[in-house]
């Protein structure tokens, strides 16, 4: 049998390692294709033109009865509600070095059993619909770091956060959105809207939460979206964090922006606006055209290398699996640093922490763990190499900027 010679280029496994590395698309014409048979108009939505509980119960994967069921049950047991406390790193001047310092705890409400069931089905419609350009939260290739790029170059740079934003979503907002805007009947938008809600606000914990809240109070956003364009000005929205710069960017916008969202029963907070062409969106600095690591994130990434030097000093199973933990933690910030500081992504730095644990087994399973779906196959000979040292002439160019990730 002959094979039929095909004038498709063919992608080096090393190239498309490199590619899936960095998270680039082996091809435009596949990242086309893939855009335009997950994403539709919201007109071609399951949940538009909604009028019937047998048709919303087979969409949610369930019965009529077992739909009705999970209306009947108390908040209490759709939800498990529990208290968290997150943990930030500030920089002591006196003490010369990190400390941790909690954060106000915040209530999280998490649907269990069925429900949580039915939150992934309705996430799943709601995100296959389009969203705007301004977006970047909860869209294939766009996260804090593409929204932080739009605003590379800008002289005047301006960012305000909603306050308290789903939690802000009321059970109306919500009933509202599916009636006007998904043309559901008004039964089965109270239904969903019950069923999407906790004591009569959108809960923190469920995976349903981001992108129901963009699509409920989407009317606000494209306003701002609007007059920020009659400005001459850039906007993007990453969750709650709204951001928009150019020439004519200052307080004064921010101000337009808290008298419009307080035309929609929303508050804003933590206006700030910077000039000189130096600023700070989605905790990214942006600095003329290209962005930087912010120096508290630097200064972590070094005292966490300073703390896996001083774990090297001591033996026994417990400290053997913290500093397996810590080096895992600092892999996994200078790969995500690396996405706009490229010297945090280069291979010497990853040398760098190889040798600090003579355990060379768990350094192997550490950055197999962290290649796993990137290059599967390929990934796992570069860690064996990290571990038996080899460096220079034996680790080729091309294995050094995969291993970097560049």
């Amino acid at each position: 049998m002959s094979i039929r010679p095909t004038d498709e280029p063919q992608l080096d496994p090393l190239a498309r390692c490199s590619e899936c590395l960095t998270g680039l698309p082996t091809s435009p014409l596949t990242e086309a294709l893939k855009s335009e048979r997950l994403y539709h108009p919201i007109e071609r939505s399951p949940l538009f033109n909604l009028t019937s509980e047998r048709r919303l119960a087979k969409l949610l994967l369930c019965t009529p009865k077992e739909l009705r069921r999970a209306l009947r049950l108390t908040d209490s047991e759709r939800f498990r509600v529990r208290l968290h406390t997150e943990m930030r790193k500030i920089y002591d001047p006196a003490r010369k070095e990190l400390v941790n310092k909690p954060k106000r705890p915040r209530k999280l409400q998490i649907p269990t059993g069925i429900m949580e069931a039915i939150h992934r089905r309705l996430y799943k419609f709601l995100n296959r619909i389009e969203k705007p350009d301004y977006l970047h939260s909860g869209v294939k290739a766009r996260s804090y770091v593409s929204s932080a790029k739009k605003h590379c170059g800008s002289a005047t740079l301006a960012k305000a956060d909603i306050k308290n934003f789903f939690p802000s979503v009321r059970r109306v907002d919500i009933y509202n959105f599916f009636v006007g805007r998904m043309k559901c009947a008004s039964d089965i938008a109270g239904r969903i809207a019950n069923l999407c809600t906790f004591e009569g606000h959108l809960p923190t914990g469920s995976s349903i939460s981001q992108i129901l809240a963009f699509w409920t109070f989407k009317p606000l956003f494209d306003e701002i979206f609007t007059l920020a364009s009659a400005c001459g000005l850039k906007m993007t929205l990453y969750v709650d964090d709204i951001v928009v710069s150019g020439k004519n960017a200052g307080r004064w916008f921010l101000f337009r922006i808290r008298r419009v969202s307080g035309n929609h029963g929303l508050r804003v907070h933590k206006l700030r606006a910077w000039t000189g062409g130096i600023g700070q969106a989605t905790g990214v600095v942006v600095a003329g055209p290209d962005l930087r690591l912010p120096n508290l994130r630097r200064l972590i990434i070094r005292e966490e290398l300073r703390y896996l030097h001083v774990l090297r000093e001591k033996a026994g199973l417990r400290a053997l699996q913290k500093r397996e933990r810590v080096l895992r933690r600092l892999i996994g910030r200078c790969w995500e640093a690396g996405q706009f500081d490229v010297r945090h992504r280069t291979v010497s730095l990853l040398m760098r922490l190889v040798p600090l644990l003579p355990e060379y087994g768990v350094v192997a399973k550490v950055l197999a763990l962290k290649a796993r779906g990137r290059g599967r196959g390929r990934m796992p000979a570069l860690a064996r190499d990290a571990v038996h040292g080899r460096r220079g002439p034996e680790l080729t160019g091309r294995r050094r900027c995969r291993l970097a990730g560049a």
